[in-house]
């Protein structure tokens, strides 16, 4: 009877050892398992390709990840064919797509429903700066790639708060606001020289007024006798 007890218990303690082993190995197997999918999802990134916008831009992509960071960047560069000199402009796009559910099965589409995206604009950095694809549709937000960088510049609307939206639009119209008042200020001073009145301009009233009386001074008096005489003919006159 004290065998059969002995023996047991060491099949339980067996038993009990087996089953933690189990639990301590789980995790790090959930563990090893996600870190595959999000290896595997990182290789199913396409590295490189073209496209050519509606407006005939001829553009080129390329997409890379940031080391052990999830976030994916998508570097598209253009040049617009008949400009002299070349003109050209890039943009990056950066996203977290791994967070989509579907994206670990399905990459090769989510990436061909975001060049889809911009294959249907005239320019491929204008437009929604969210590219949403139907495949991760009721994802999360941070898995849709989103513009950062446009042209060597940083996306300052998504950067700037309130406060600097206000100091922008305060930039753009403060030029406008000067040349209205420079012109306003012209328009005061070409209404300012308008040729006064006649009288107001000789100070004697009605205009020649004052050269009316001077002839009649000239026409009575002798030239040696001007002064006495322009004396009497003033006062006759009133």
């Amino acid at each position: 009877m004290r065998h059969i007890s002995s023996q047991l218990f060491l099949n339980l303690s067996l038993l009990l050892i087996h089953t933690l082993l189990l639990l301590s190995l789980t995790p790090l197997a959930e563990a090893k398992k996600k870190t595959q999918t999000a290896a595997a999802a990182r290789s199913a990134v396409p590295g490189s390709g073209e496209l050519s916008t509606k407006a005939g831009h001829s553009c080129t992509w390329a997409t890379s990840s940031q080391g052990a960071d999830d976030q994916v960047s998508l570097q598209v560069s253009c040049s617009v064919p008949g400009e002299t000199p070349a003109q050209t402009y890039q943009c990056r796009f950066a996203g977290r797509p791994e967070q989509c559910p579907a994206y670990a099965d399905k990459a090769n589409q989510y990436w061909k429903q975001v060049v889809g995206k911009l294959k249907k604009r005239d320019n491929a950095c204008d437009g929604e700066k969210v590219l949403k694809t139907r495949l991760c549709k009721k994802g999360p937000s941070a898995a849709h790639v989103r513009l950062v960088e446009r042209s060597g510049e940083e996306a300052e609307e998504d950067q700037e708060g309130p406060k600097g939206k206000k100091e922008r639009r305060e930039r753009q119209t403060a030029v406008p606001l000067v040349k209205e008042t420079e012109v306003a200020a012209r328009r005061t001073e070409r209404e300012g020289r308008q040729e006064p009145l006649v009288g107001a301009r000789d100070g004697y009233g009605e205009e020649g007024e004052g050269r009316n009386a001077d002839s009649e001074v000239s026409s009575y008096c002798a030239e040696g006798w001007h002064s006495l005489c322009s004396f009497f003919v003033k006062f006759f006159d009133g």
